[in-house]
């Protein structure tokens, strides 16, 4: 299907705000990534740069394989890339943008005609996993939808490693986009979700309807039921168990800090938003340093940044929702 210039603005929203799509037997993925060239800085502040072979190993024997070995319930997947021909390029990758079942994004590198072409795909569809080699890559505004972290082998001896690893983490994204096609999975379409619950409603009272979203939020956040706590709090639980504990507990807190960004997002201030991006970005980062075992007093260290930024976070949203009683 595709939209044609014969519709009018009226009936494309329609489409965009009332269309269904079910993810069953035979999945149609597009993968978008750059071509010949990608570079970039890390969190380390080292300069990364990967050429057209590397790329083409990348898609290939990563990004290729991982999404067509997602093999589950008689699922079968076929991802390609945009492969250039003759005609118009642009309007060929946009009809695959909006055809495909999944995108998968690229998003290392910020390479501009990837960013355009994820803006695209978020306007018209939900069901698109970033995926990125580094988390400074991943822009602030899209923190808390699904992005995989993935690590590129500069050594043939780290392949089998680091693909298993990514390929387990596709694989689980893949299904969640399953379960959830029809949820909101980016920012253009928690706004479209929104105006489609609101379009046949005559009256609506935001600000009250706000506050109370605002209430649910705050009570959410209020009543995190996270155990992170520094190991003072365990005195009868041996050291490696309370490492296990702390890793569990720190990806349980990334998994609800994401679902409040998404169920909220719209109603939460700037503010409480960086507080909870960084308690998302603390909850990873201990649970690598944890599960690292050679860098556990870091993640000890993280335990107690993440009960500081949780207290913070609670206190200003508490001075918020006061404000505007």
């Amino acid at each position: 299907m595709q939209l044609t210039t014969n519709y009018s603005i009226q009936n494309q929203l329609h489409y965009l705000l009332n269309s269904e799509v079910k993810m069953d037997e035979n999945i149609k993925c597009f993968i978008i990534m750059p071509f010949s060239y990608l570079t970039y800085k890390n969190s380390a502040g080292k300069n990364i740069n990967l050429k057209k072979k590397q790329l083409d190993f990348l898609y290939d024997n990563f990004i290729k394989k991982a999404a067509e070995s997602f093999k589950r319930n008689k699922i079968k997947i076929e991802a390609k890339r945009y492969e250039s021909g003759s005609g118009n390029f642009m309007k060929g990758i946009v009809n695959k943008l909006f055809t495909a079942d999944l995108v998968i994004a690229e998003i290392t590198g910020l390479n501009p005609n990837v960013m355009y072409e994820l803006g695209i795909r978020h306007t018209l569809k939900n069901n698109t996993i970033m995926i990125a080699q580094d988390k400074s890559q991943i822009p602030s505004d899209l923190l808390h939808y699904i992005a995989i972290l993935y690590k590129y082998p500069k050594k043939l001896s780290d392949y089998n490693n680091f693909y298993n690893i990514f390929e387990a983490e596709l694989h689980k994204a893949i299904q969640e986009r399953i379960e959830k096609c029809n949820e909101s999975d980016n920012p253009v379409r928690d706004f479209i979700q929104i105006k489609k619950k609101f379009e046949n409603e005559n009256r609506i009272d935001i600000n009250e309807n706000n506050y109370k979203q605002k209430i649910e939020a705050f009570n959410e956040i209020n009543t995190f039921s996270i155990d992170v706590q520094p190991r003072k709090h365990f005195p009868d639980m041996d050291y490696g168990d309370y490492l296990d504990h702390i890793a569990n507990e720190f990806e349980s807190s990334e998994n609800k800090i994401i679902d409040i960004l998404k169920k909220h997002t719209l109603i939460l201030s700037n503010k409480i938003i960086c507080y909870l991006n960084k308690l998302r970005l603390i909850s990873s980062d201990g649970k690598f340093l944890i599960e690292d075992r050679h860098a556990t007093a870091e993640g000890e260290r993280q335990v107690k940044e993440f009960v500081k930024v949780l207290k913070k976070t609670i206190k200003i949203f508490k001075d918020e929702i006061k404000n505007n009683e």
